[in-house]
């Protein structure tokens, strides 16, 4: 393994989501491994806030529009004297920005890692920033690859890495306390729950649950479950007004908006589903496995990569609600099929996905340039 590389991860987005989550844990396991790391982030932002408050090194800053030149020499400045070798950004801004403000600078690679199956643009400026600056892109599935390349045939596919997702499974199983959001939410500890956790819009499916769940009542396959459905999104006002056309705002499905305690509500949770239509590979799904969780999900994009039907979950055709049902209605009515299905999902997660793995195969991508 090469020696210490200063890494600077820059995140330009106030709000929490899976790829701020990413960021923070490679900052913190990179800062770990003895390398020089720091966090650029929006004044005020959630990853920036928790970075701090992790004890890594921030370096606020607002960052405006990608031609906005005090933005860019701002950043060219921390850059500079923050001695930054490699440069691991998230979103295509973060991009722009990077290369822009890094534009003359010796021996600075730039890493963007992709975790969700949006192309990269066939725009002008985007063949700059990623045909000419970009060194290594990484995505977190196989699958991702052909989808991120998809627009941009001018784009070295030998620079494309895969590092797929990865938990501490013991650790995470070890922060997820028993009991209080069932508490919070009145519901009796031998009432099934089943949770949906993820943006709320088109993409994770929540539409699709609705229509499972009306016809899971209809045939009488509910088995007194509350489904719970947790996450913030602009689709949110459309699901609340679709639950009260089918029926399901008597308690049967509760919004529960975002929620910065996931562990509790996964560790309170009997089944996991996510029948999404676009993914990358899903965290809430990891999450869940890590803690023993059965889950029901669709065979797109990263998540057979993660899940293995008929062995550690369940996988349905994205949009089909009876389908979609009755894997739930059949994992409602056997417990010992959900435990055996979360045990072996318990011991993949561990296994296959382990922190440890994949942040020896990110650290790689920072540091081996040989190869």
């Amino acid at each position: 393994m090469a020696g210490p590389v200063s890494i600077a991860f820059v995140s330009s987005l106030p709000r929490w989501g899976g790829g701020e989550k990413w960021m923070l844990h490679a900052a913190r396991a990179m800062a770990e491994r003895g390398h020089p790391v720091c966090l650029i982030g929006q004044p005020g932002g959630e990853i920036t806030r928790r970075a701090a408050a992790s004890g890594l090194r921030v370096r606020p800053l607002k960052m405006g529009g990608i031609l906005v030149p005090w933005t860019l020499a701002a950043l060219r400045a921390i850059l500079v004297r923050e001695r930054v070798t490699v440069a691991c950004v998230n979103q295509d801004r973060e991009v722009h920005l990077t290369a822009l403000a890094a534009a003359g600078l010796t021996g600075l690679r730039l890493v963007p890692r992709r975790g969700s199956p949006d192309p990269i643009k066939g725009k002008p400026f985007y063949r700059y920033s990623y045909a000419r600056r970009v060194d290594r892109l990484i995505v977190n599935c196989a699958a991702l690859g052909d989808k991120v390349c998809a627009r941009a045939p001018w784009f070295d596919r030998a620079k494309l890495r895969v590092v797929h997702n990865g938990i501490d499974a013991d650790a995470f199983a070890a922060t997820a306390r028993r009991g209080r959001v069932r508490a919070e939410l009145g519901l009796a500890p031998d009432r099934l729950v089943v949770s949906l956790v993820g943006e709320v819009g088109r993409r994770k499916g929540q539409a699709v649950l609705l229509e499972a769940v009306a016809k899971l009542r209809a045939d009488g396959a509910a088995r007194d479950a509350v489904f719970l459905i947790a996450g913030e999104g602009s689709g949110r006002a459309e699901l609340e007004a679709k639950a009260q056309a089918l029926g399901l705002a008597d308690g049967t499905v509760r919004f529960l908006g975002f929620r910065t305690d996931v562990p509790d509500l996964l560790a309170d949770t009997d089944l996991l589903v996510l029948p999404s239509f676009e993914e990358g590979f899903p965290n809430a799904l990891l999450e869940g496995m890590a803690l023993g969780l059965p889950v029901v999900s669709t065979p797109v994009d990263g998540i057979p990569e993660l899940v293995v039907d008929g062995v550690t979950g369940m996988l349905t055709p994205p949009g089909d609600a009876a389908a979609l049902a009755a894997a739930i209605g059949a994992l409602l009515g056997d417990a010992g099929r959900r435990r055996a299905l979360g045990e072996a999902g318990r011991g993949r997660a561990r296994d296959a996905f382990s922190q440890t793995r994949v942040m020896n195969e990110f650290e790689a991508c920072l540091t081996q340039w040989g190869r």
